[in-house]
């Protein structure tokens, strides 16, 4: 037989065996989505036969959403296909601004924040972006903690992640190539980025703080931090200011004797 017969069929073969696997992995992958739904009362909208479904609701005392992202490469030539995994916070910052990674880096670019800055944790990636329309509001909600909290989910192979704040809207996101073919996998991933959305949640008194922090620099107002002791250690303490005290002054009242009637 011809060479190319084989080789015909050798391809085919392979073309076959790719769809049945994808086949597999998204019908596992529709039960798994489906159960994890079930199990947690969560809705799920069902799409066509060869395209993964969507799940949403309340997890854990957190509004989540499940689904298939598609994201353009090579100049819009193609797309990838990942999963997406969206937890909306509780908190709400006073700016607009995102920290990014991976894909999700050109998304924060796009929209076109006025300031950037580099977060100087060891954790941080200078692949990643961080921007905002103050930096030093972004800078003071970015503790090592959240820092930390962040890179973990950053650092997953393959992944990308999102943090981003606009207007009434705080939103955790993951991209991921993994399609979560077991409720296991999928419940693991979930309760790991609730964990990482209750480290970024902003404390009792640190949105009013932030607020503090953005008015200041909006009325031009300079901020010193500077303790006592410290004035003190060089030289520098508070003192009643006596430059412009009125002097004690002692006003010496005569009184006039009362003039006589004629």
């Amino acid at each position: 037989m011809n060479i190319w017969f084989y080789l015909w069929a050798l391809i085919s073969l392979g073309l076959l065996g790719f769809s049945a696997w994808t086949y597999l992995i998204l019908f596992k992958q529709k039960k798994a989505w489906r159960d994890f739904a079930k199990k947690h009362k969560l809705r799920i909208k069902s799409a066509a036969f060869m395209q993964s479904p969507k799940v949403g609701g309340i997890y854990k005392d957190y509004t989540i959403g499940i689904f298939t992202s598609e994201h353009e490469v090579e100049r819009g030539t193609s797309s990838r296909k990942m999963t997406a995994i969206e937890i909306e916070l509780d908190s709400r910052m006073p700016i607009s601004g995102a920290f990014a990674s991976g894909g999700l880096t050109t998304i924060t670019q796009a929209m076109n924040f006025s300031e950037e800055f580099k977060p100087s944790f060891a954790c941080w990636n200078s692949d990643n972006i961080a921007r905002g329309d103050d930096r030093a509001v972004m800078e003071e909600y970015f503790t090592k903690e959240r820092a930390e909290a962040l890179c973990t989910l950053m650092e997953k192979k393959n992944a990308w992640v999102i943090l981003i704040f606009k207007g009434n809207d705080m939103l955790l996101r993951l991209d991921t190539p993994d399609p979560f073919e077991t409720q296991g996998k999928l419940t693991a991933t979930v309760d790991a980025l609730i964990d990482v959305a209750k480290a970024l949640e902003l404390g009792k008194s640190e949105a009013a703080t932030l607020k503090s922090i953005l008015t200041r620099r909006n009325t031009g107002a300079p901020k010193v931090d500077i303790s006592e002791k410290e004035m003190q250690s060089i030289g520098l303490e508070l003192e009643e200011d006596t430059a412009h005290a009125q002097p004690d002054v002692e006003i010496d009242i005569k009184e006039e004797p009362p003039e006589e009637k004629s």
